[in-house]
């Protein structure tokens, strides 16, 4: 999971998309993570560690937390993408509608953020901006300002040129919120 946020921090599509393939098996049981180790009288039951691989995951905001930086790397990918890929976008976006509503102060931001990057792939970039705007609005009043950095990076590259990037990021971090952080 870190190394897919990380990947997505940067941009690198290569590693984003290696580390939604390793997330997928893990979370599937294709390839478990280990539970505990097996007991040398006891023969491993793949089966059943699977079973409990999945059981265990269920209700941890870890699957959100793939599923939204999975979203958000296949819309760099959006032309390209496979069926599947797009039924998982329509998955992401109804859980995190669902869960903005139920959980705002901890998914509003999120789920605006996948907005924007649907608007993004779907449209003029730059008329994502506004999109943007909401979702870097919505983490920097909730204190995540590191998703709230990634998403102004990823606005700034919707800009048509390198001055209004520059711009675009030198503004936002002069915002009034910037100085309301405890230092």
């Amino acid at each position: 999971m870190l190394r897919l946020m990380i990947a997505v921090f940067f941009g690198d599509s290569v590693r984003a998309k290696e580390s939604r393939d390793l997330g997928r098996e893990s979370l599937s049981g294709v390839r478990p993570l280990p539970l505990a180790l097996p007991s040398p009288s006891q023969p491993h039951d793949a089966s059943l560690t699977r079973s409990l691989h999945l059981a265990q995951a269920q209700g941890l905001v870890y699957t959100v937390f793939f599923q939204v930086f999975a979203a958000v790397s296949l819309y760099d990918e959006f032309d390209s993408i496979t069926p599947d890929e797009r039924d998982h976008l329509v998955s992401a976006h109804k859980l995190l509608d669902d869960l903005a509503v139920s959980q705002p102060d901890n998914f509003l931001p999120l789920k605006l953020w996948l907005d924007a990057e649907r608007a993004r792939a779907t449209s003029a970039a730059v008329d994502a901006v506004p999109a943007y705007d909401l979702a870097i609005e919505a983490a920097t009043g909730r204190r995540a300002i590191h998703l709230a950095a990634c998403m102004n990076e990823r606005a700034a590259a919707c800009l048509p040129s390198a001055k209004l990037r520059a711009g675009c990021v030198a503004a936002r971090s002069a915002r009034p919120e910037a100085s309301d952080r405890p230092h």
